[in-house]
């Protein structure tokens, strides 16, 4: 049955946020977000963004996301510039964010990584989406 058919109590509706430079990240894993929202009988609005600036333009826009997942290295800004700048400009955010990451370079980047791994708010990549 497709949400469109359910009768709008029963749907959950929510938004993600999706921060990574690689394209074919970034669709494989809203193909895997909708996916997981179909079956759970969830609305879910994905936003996908290539660089944390733009993304920072989004939230600054006024969007407000249940789940933020972002990579950690990019190209301009990291995944930890993101999360830096959400703690100081939208610190209820933060509690939304998750890494997802193929790793890191450099000892700061790796300790936060590994951290967030031990708090559940941290992705694998390669994941799988099936």
């Amino acid at each position: 049955m497709s949400n469109s058919k359910l009768p709008e109590s029963e749907i959950s509706k929510g938004k993600v946020l999706l921060v990574d430079d690689d394209e074919c990240v970034r669709r494989a894993l809203q193909r895997a977000i909708r996916g997981l929202a179909r079956s759970d009988k969830m609305e879910l609005a994905v936003e996908s963004m290539e660089s944390v600036d733009l993304a920072i333009e989004k939230i600054q826009g006024g969007f407000s996301p249940d789940v933020i997942l972002s990579d950690m290295m990019m190209p301009e800004k990291t995944g930890k510039d993101f999360l830096n700048w959400l703690e100081k400009e939208h610190p209820a955010l933060v509690e939304r964010f998750c890494f997802v990451s193929g790793g890191a370079k450099g000892s700061d980047l790796e300790e936060l990584l590994e951290y967030m791994r031990a708090m559940n708010r941290m992705i694998d990549k390669p994941f799988e989406t099936d």
